[in-house]
C-alpha cells in the first residue's frame, strides 16, 4: 500500500493518506472521544503523525496475523495469491 502511494505521488501527483488524522482520531480516545462531526477540524494531539503510522502498521500486521490464524502454517510455507 506504501509503495502504491509513493507510485501516484509520482506519477499523477495524487497525494498519500494522511495518517495523521489517523493517531488524531487515536488520540482523542483517552478523552472519551471516539467521533468527530469534522476529524481535520478536531484538536490536534501531540504525536498524532508518530500514533497514526504506528497505528497503520499495527492493523496491517494483526491483519497478516488473523490471515495465519485462518490459514494456518502450511499457508505459509506455500503461499497462493489467493488462500
Amino acid at each position: 500500500m506504501d509503495i502504491y502511494a509513493l507510485i501516484i505521488k509520482k506519477l499523477w501527483n495524487i497525494p498519500s493518506l494522511d495518517y495523521r488524522i489517523l493517531g488524531r482520531w487515536i488520540g482523542h480516545f483517552k478523552n472519551g472521544k471516539f467521533s468527530h462531526p469534522n476529524i481535520i477540524q478536531a484538536t490536534p494531539i501531540q504525536g498524532e503523525k508518530a500514533i497514526g503510522w504506528l497505528a497503520h502498521y499495527s492493523i496491517g500486521i494483526m491483519f497478516a496475523y488473523v490471515l495465519l490464524l485462518i490459514w494456518g502454517e502450511s499457508w505459509l510455507l506455500h503461499p497462493t495469491a489467493f488462500p
